[in-house]
């Protein structure tokens, strides 16, 4: 399911974490996976009911109030969107997506602020930082924000090498910045 994630094949991927589900309904991962597929394909009231289910089951589970957060802010409900930010922030140990949620709802507001959650959710990431890192980058291009972008799609190693998705993402910053991707091909970064 990953790795279709990684692909960009969000549809796939939400059906391969929902046969995780059915098989093991308690595994968080595959909770949040299918949370993210769903925002990623911009259903994002019905992500938002998945959170909820989510946390009958792992109750006020910092992430799943993250993802939540998320669904409200892209579903312009923004006041909803900070409230369920700020009480993932406040769990304790809050992990690297809650704090790249809480950069993304901040990018709208103060992006300054919005800079101080990422360097937080890096420092978190643990294993995961590849993935934290193109997920950063990912945020700093939908919010059309230069000066980090290029960064953390540059560090994009590690993650999936010669795979579209992170080339895509490579891509739209080498385009923003006026590169030729002839030049710079997402294979070599």
């Amino acid at each position: 399911a990953i790795l279709c994630y990684l692909h960009g094949d969000f549809e796939l991927g939400l059906r391969n974490y929902s046969r995780a589900l059915e098989v093991n309904s308690t595994f968080l991962a595959g909770w949040a996976g299918q949370i993210r597929m769903l925002i990623e394909l911009g259903e994002y009231k019905e992500a938002a009911v998945w959170s909820d289910r989510a946390m009958e089951l792992f109750p006020e589970h910092p992430e799943f109030l993250s993802y939540k957060a998320i669904a409200s802010f892209r579903d312009a409900r923004y006041d909803k969107a900070m409230a369920f930010s700020d009480v993932a922030i406040g769990k304790e140990n809050p992990g690297s997506w809650v704090w790249l949620a809480r950069a993304e709802i901040l990018m709208k507001k103060n992006k300054r602020i919005a800079e101080s959650c990422i360097p937080k959710a890096m420092a978190c990431a643990g294993r995961e930082a590849p993935l934290m890192r193109l997920e950063a980058g990912r945020i700093l291009l939908r919010y059309k924000y230069m000066c980090w972008r290029w960064i953390f799609c540059r560090r994009r190693r590690g993650i999936s090498q010669n795979r579209h998705w992170p080339g895509w993402n490579w891509g739209g910053v080498s385009d923003c910045w006026g590169w030729n991707r002839q030049k710079q091909p997402w294979s070599s970064v």
